[in-house]
């Protein structure tokens, strides 16, 4: 039962960190200064801040770190990390130490890599893009001029 569903797309604004993750596999805070830090339309005076995260047209995904990304996380390493082991509360206990080393390397370097075999099992159901605030105000304006009737 259900919708048959082969992927989930992860759709992103300019604080594409989840994007940049499943490009690279690293799983990083990309800090914005200068110039680049600009975000927003020139007349809303929108600036990103002090900690890489950019305002944006789209701001319920004005997000650095995505919580459920983490339980993202636990699934594929209870999944790859446990295959010799067939006690359920060990392979948690595994999941649980991989995740909460990802997440220390997040706090104390800014960000964390993961094995081809996890991306891999991430990339099999998901798949992402981002889009400019510029492409977020034609698509909001396409579709409010689209033919009614």
């Amino acid at each position: 039962m259900g919708l048959p569903v082969s992927k989930l797309i992860i759709a992103r604004n300019e604080n594409d960190i989840l994007h940049r993750f499943l490009q690279t596999g690293t799983y990083e805070k990309n800090p914005v200064h200068g110039a680049a830090a600009a975000g927003g339309l020139v007349q809303d005076g929108a600036t990103a801040h002090p900690e890489g995260v950019k305002e944006t047209l789209s701001p319920s995904m004005d997000i650095l770190v995505s919580s459920n990304f983490e339980r993202l996380l636990w699934f594929v390493a209870h999944d790859i990390y446990s295959l010799n082991t067939n006690s359920a509360q060990e392979k948690r206990e595994r999941a649980g130490r991989n995740v909460k080393e990802w997440q220390t390397q997040l706090k104390t370097n800014g960000g964390f890599s993961v094995e081809k075999q996890v991306l891999d099992a991430i990339r099999a159901d998901f798949a992402a893009e981002r889009v400019s605030d510029v492409e977020t105000i034609t698509t909001i304006r396409d579709v409010y001029r689209w033919p009614k009737g």
